[in-house]
């Protein structure tokens, strides 16, 4: 007989781990003990036959609980206490909890959904807060480590008889769950008019037939979930649809449904096997999906787009909701434009009382909101545009070491925190756009969240990132920040940091990395977006990039793309461009003197800033084709354009001359077939080939220059499905590596975490 002491380290705090330990110890025969401890992680004492012991520690990594993730196992041999313990127990948490531990929010698993249809089982049937160690919430309850019930929002909630049985069960799925929990001890719902007065109802099944009715009548209702706040209403009455985007100022950004179940899904929207592999994970994401034209929805759900955001059910109220609705929801964050997602009671009522119609509220504390995560498929590759509930706050593992511990505080629009220590990232939920005091209130929050999980103290940072651009209130806000706490304070351009995010997830130091996206300050001052960054030596180069563009009235051009336009064809078209705008003058706000007003701007270049921006070429384009005018939300042009493309039939010029892609002859080719009658979608499509074949081109020819194997891919266009794999193909075809961000948004939810890797290339801190 032998004992040991076992150390394991990963995401096991909140998973049932000990449960599960418990469970293998008995089954080995073993005595001893397991317990959360301290920054250490877990703790396993194990006495017994050495065979029983060897097996019992194979068994830890072969038969792995759900959810949990194992990072390492150390194993020491002890001395055998005197007197042995008689059996093996689960001792309470020791010390502060194991850094960077918890586990993201996930959906009910099967066996919880079938408890909560289950007429038998009086004390979970219609139990909206239904869950055991396989789902249900962690980020959003806990509020400090360790993961103890004392520590998250059920604290509020001391167990009944019934679930403190459960919980001491070993045979029980729920032994030492910490959410424990039923209709007798637990959280509940209520239903509220529109003024915020409650409804009384004799229970949760005849509330959930109220709030349906509601739905069905065409009425908007609010529903608090595990995460946050949704607003939901029906989406095949294109009257209400027109009434709810008044509301909330949003006129043609695309809003996510909620389907019930798969088959709901396939009479919507035509589903890729890799696809249906996202939509159903755990995590139950928002997925792209392209649109079934046969499908009953309105237009107005996703307007002149050719996907459409769907989720399935992942709580228990919505899992209860689709039990009694045969069609989709919309389902929408409820936030004001720009600001955080409600998740307060008396916020919810306060802010959108005369908005909504009814709220379904419950009354368990959401300590961190997490907003719906967002996948998009290409080829068959799940691409982040949001990285959140389901997903974050897991950390992710680096390829190498770095010897510093690094703040990273990510960029304005699509904000996420990450901090980087050793040889794990750990990057915050979605924080949206720090442009509103609120949002950067929630950021401040999500940084002492961060540091609270990873058991970090300010002064043990070594550096703190931001983007470099001088404009943002997030550059203010950081370097005051850095101020108060006496912290190293490093700028990162923008897509360096995109660049630093392929690296951070492939493990290249040597690497070609195309960083194509609608704006980001350039080292220059002037507006960067299409580049090709060589990483090699330590050393970011800009190897090459797009043409630089007129951008007539700096940020007015990101939102009226013919401006943009106009800046292209200025030059080459002289004389003959104001005839031009003139025949589209009815989306000039104030019609020919506004276009007088604008040529006379590009001609004397009063606020007229350069651009080699890919994004705003691409919108340029959408409005030549008479596809979008007028940017609503971010990325509407070139999403538009995207939507509408079909073959690309036509050869278009691909220019290149020392470094530098032409997109000008791009733009003039489109206008010449746009005047000669030709398909718009075909364009479209030639269009956004040439662009992908320019940027491959020179991409390759770096990369061949400098004995470089691999191409990356990232940025906020890398998600256009056309350019995306045009570029892979390609870069393929060449017999180089392809590589682009699978575990961070390519989009500015990724720039955090490439900011610290880049900092980190480039000071010299990777082992």
């Amino acid at each position: 007989m032998e004992a040991r002491k076992i150390l394991v380290k990963g995401i096991v705090q909140g998973v049932g781990f000990r449960p599960f330990i418990y469970r293998l110890a008995t089954r080995f025969n073993l005595v001893g003990h397991v317990k959360n401890l301290g920054d250490a992680g877990v703790e396993i004492f194990a006495a017994g036959q050495h065979e029983k012991i060897e097996e019992f520690i194979n068994a830890i990594t072969k038969e792995k609980v759900k959810n949990a993730r194992i990072d390492e196992i150390t194993s020491t041999q002890i001395e055998l206490p005197d007197p042995l313990p008689e059996k093996f127990h689960i001792l309470e948490s020791g010390g502060l909890g194991a850094p960077g531990t918890i586990p993201p929010d996930t959906a009910m698993c099967p066996a919880c959904l079938d408890e909560i249809f289950d007429e038998k089982n009086i004390r979970r049937f219609f139990f909206p807060f239904n869950s055991c160690t396989d789902c249900g919430s962690r980020l959003s309850t806990i509020h400090r480590l360790p993961y103890d019930r004392q520590n998250t929002s059920l604290h509020k909630f001391a167990m009944c008889n019934d679930c403190q049985k459960e919980y001491e069960n070993p045979d029980d799925r729920r032994f030492h769950y910490q959410g424990i929990t039923c209709k007798n001890c637990g959280p509940s719902y209520t239903l509220h008019d529109a003024e915020g007065k409650p409804f009384l109802t004799s229970s949760v099944k005849n509330l959930i037939e109220n709030a349906i009715t509601m739905l069905r009548e065409g009425k908007i209702l609010a529903i608090k979930g595990l995460t946050g706040t949704h607003i939901a209403v029906k989406i095949t009455d294109d009257s209400i649809l027109k009434k709810f985007r008044k509301t909330f100022t949003r006129p043609q950004k695309p809003f996510a449904i909620m389907a019930g179940d798969m088959n709901m899904v396939n009479k919507i929207a035509n589903v890729t096997p890799a696809e249906k592999d996202v939509i159903l994970s755990s995590a139950r994401p928002i997925v792209l999906l392209k649109s079934n034209e046969s499908s009953r929805i309105s237009k107005l759900v996703s307007p002149e787009l050719h996907n459409i955001g769907t989720m399935l059910p992942y709580a228990g109220i919505h899992h209860l909701i689709f039990k009694y609705l045969d069609e989709p929801l919309l389902m929408t964050s409820a936030n004001f434009p720009g600001q955080p997602m409600l998740t307060e009671n008396s916020a919810i009522i306060e802010k959108l009382r005369g908005v909504v119609d009814g709220f379904l509220l419950h009354n368990l504390d959401i300590n961190n909101r997490c907003d719906d995560s967002v996948v998009k498929v290409v080829g068959e590759t799940p691409l982040f545009i949001r990285r959140s509930r389901g997903y974050a706050p897991s950390t992710i593992r680096l390829p190498f070491k770095i010897t510093k511990t690094i703040l990273c505080l990510g960029s304005e629009l699509n904000n996420t925190v990450c901090l980087i220590k050793g040889s794990e990232a750990h990057l915050s939920q979605y924080i949206g756009d720090t442009r509103h005091t609120e949002t950067m209130e929630y950021l401040s929050r999500a940084i002492d969240t961060l540091l609270e999980m990873t058991r970090t103290k300010y002064e043990n940072i070594d550096a703190v990132t931001v983007d470099l651009n001088p404009a943002f209130d997030l550059k203010f806000h950081a370097e005051k920040f850095c101020r108060e706490k006496n912290l190293k304070l490093f700028p990162v351009q923008h897509h360096i940091a995109h660049s630093g995010s392929i690296t951070g997830e492939c493990g290249e130091k040597e690497i070609v990395v195309i960083a194509i996206d609608g704006i980001g300050y350039g080292l220059d001052g002037k507006i960067w977006g299409g580049e090709i960054f060589t990483i090699k030596n330590r050393i970011f180069e800009r190897a090459g990039h797009l043409e630089e563009q007129k951008m007539p009235g700096g940020d007015l051009s990101t939102i009226f793309p013919l401006k943009m336009l106009a800046g292209i064809l200025f030059e080459p078209m002289g004389s003959k461009l104001r005839d031009f705008l003139l025949e589209k003058k009815e989306h000039f706000k104030y019609g020919k003197q506004e276009i007088d007003v604008l040529l006379r701007q590009i001609e004397k270049g009063i606020n007229v800033v350069m651009t080699t921006s890919c994004g705003r070429v691409l919108d340029s384009i959408s409005a030549l084709l008479d596809i979008c005018y007028e940017r609503t939300y971010d990325g509407e042009p070139a999403m538009k354009l995207e939507a509408i493309a079909t073959e690309p039939s036509f050869e278009l010029p691909v220019v290149i001359k020392n470094g530098i892609f032409y997109t000008t002859p791009v733009v003039l080719e489109c206008l010449k077939l746009v005047s000669a009658g030709k398909d718009p979608r075909k364009i479209a499509a030639s269009a956004q080939t040439a662009i992908a074949r320019g940027l491959a081109k020179m991409a390759i020819h770096e990369a061949k220059q400098k004995g470089i194997k691999t191409v990356g891919l990232t940025g906020g266009v890398a998600y256009n499905e056309m350019i995306h794999l045009t570029i892979k193909n390609i870069v393929l075809e060449n017999n180089l590596n392809f590589v682009t961000n699978q575990q961070v948004p390519c989009g500015d939810g990724g720039i955090s975490f490439g900011q610290g890797i880049a900092l980190s290339l480039i000071s010299d801190w990777i082992e």
